[in-house]
C-alpha cells in the first residue's frame, strides 16, 4: 500500500459533478493509499498556491475538474519542485486533455483506471515561465472554438464553427510578429497563433492543428494563421483549419523552442484555456516527458 494521496476537487468545474463522486473516490483510493486527503479548491490560483506549499508531502495527486484544474495542478507541482504522478478525472466543459490522452469521461471508469493504473510520462510546455499541459494560443480563430456552444458543435459540426468564424470577420485583427523556431524564422501579419501538444484545442474535435498521435515526441506543434486580405482567403483559411488541410495562408511546423516578438500591439495569450501572459516578447519551450499521468494498466480488464 502506498502512503499519501491528495485528492483535489474543483467544485465549480462543469456542472459541479466532482462533488457527487467524492465518497466513491475516497473509498476507492483508500484501498491503495494509507492516507487520502480531500481538498476543495476555493478559486482561481488556489490549487497552485496549495501545491506550492504542500505538494512535497504527497506521493500522488488526483484532480477532479476541467483542463484549468489540471493546468493549476501541473503549475503547483512545478512551482514546488515536486514530480509525482497525477491522476485526472475530467468533469469540465471542454476536456481537451482527456480527449488527447484517451481518458474516459465516465467518472467510475476514471476512478478505476487511477486506482489500478500506471504512471506514463508526457511532454508539457512552458510559456514565459508558466507551464501548460497542452496548448498556448492567441488570436481570433482560437476564440471560435471557445465561443461555439457545445450544443451547436454536437448538432451542426463543421457548420457551427464556420458560422462562429464568420462573426469574427468584421473585427479580425492582425499582429505583426517575428516567429523564431529552432530551424526557421517567419515574419508575418497573423491573426492567430497556436503552440500545442494535443489532438484537440478548445473542445474542437474538428479544428485540429495537427493530426498528432505521439504526445511524447519532444516537439511543439506550431500553427500560424496569416491575416486574410479577402473574404475568399478567409474562407480558405477556415476550411483548411476545419479539415486540417494544407494552405499557403497557414504555416505549420514543429520545434522544441519558439519565440514570438511582436511589433506594435501585443495580443493576450491563453494557456489551457486560462489567461497566460501578454507582452512584446513571448518564449515557449517543451519539457520532454516532464509530467507523469496515471493511465489505465494495459493488463487491466474492462469491468465497467
Amino acid at each position: 500500500m502506498e502512503n499519501k494521496l491528495l485528492l483535489i476537487i474543483n467544485p465549480n468545474s462543469g456542472d459541479g459533478e466532482g462533488k457527487n463522486w467524492m465518497f466513491d473516490m475516497v473509498s476507492a483510493f483508500s484501498e491503495k493509499y494509507r492516507y487520502v486527503t480531500t481538498y476543495l479548491s476555493k478559486g482561481r490560483g488556489d490549487i497552485i498556491s496549495t501545491l506550492t506549499e504542500c505538494g512535497k508531502e504527497y506521493d500522488t495527486v488526483v484532480c477532479c475538474g476541467g483542463d484549468g484544474t489540471l493546468h493549476e495542478v501541473l503549475n503547483g507541482l512545478v512551482s514546488s519542485g515536486t514530480d509525482i504522478p497525477i491522476g485526472y478525472i475530467p468533469t469540465g466543459t471542454l476536456n481537451d486533455f482527456a480527449y488527447s490522452h484517451n481518458i474516459p469521461l465516465n467518472a467510475v471508469q476514471c476512478i478505476e483506471n487511477i486506482k489500478n493504473g500506471m504512471p506514463v510520462r508526457y511532454d508539457y510546455g512552458v510559456i514565459n515561465g508558466k507551464a501548460f499541459t497542452y496548448v498556448a494560443a492567441f488570436g481570433s480563430f482560437i476564440d471560435v472554438c471557445y465561443k461555439t456552444s457545445q450544443e451547436a458543435k454536437a448538432i451542426f459540426g463543421v457548420v457551427a464553427y464556420a458560422t462562429e468564424a464568420l462573426k469574427k470577420l468584421p473585427a479580425l485583427k492582425g499582429y505583426k510578429v517575428k516567429v523564431t523556431t529552432d530551424t526557421d524564422v517567419f515574419e508575418e501579419n497573423i491573426v492567430c497563433g497556436v503552440v500545442s501538444n494535443s489532438k484537440s484545442v478548445a473542445g474542437c474535435r474538428i479544428f485540429k492543428t495537427f493530426p498528432k498521435d505521439n504526445l511524447n515526441d519532444g516537439l511543439l506543434d506550431i500553427t500560424l494563421i496569416k491575416y486574410p486580405n479577402t473574404i475568399a482567403e478567409f474562407g480558405e483559411e477556415s476550411t483548411s483549419l476545419l479539415m486540417c488541410a494544407e494552405s499557403p495562408l497557414i504555416i505549420r511546423t514543429t520545434s522544441k523552442n519558439v519565440s514570438f516578438t511582436f511589433e506594435g500591439e501585443c495580443p493576450e495569450w491563453t494557456s489551457d484555456g486560462e489567461y497566460a501572459c501578454e507582452g512584446k516578447d513571448i518564449d515557449i519551450h517543451i519539457v520532454p516527458k516532464g509530467m507523469s499521468i496515471i493511465e489505465k494498466n494495459p493488463d487491466q480488464e474492462e469491468n465497467i
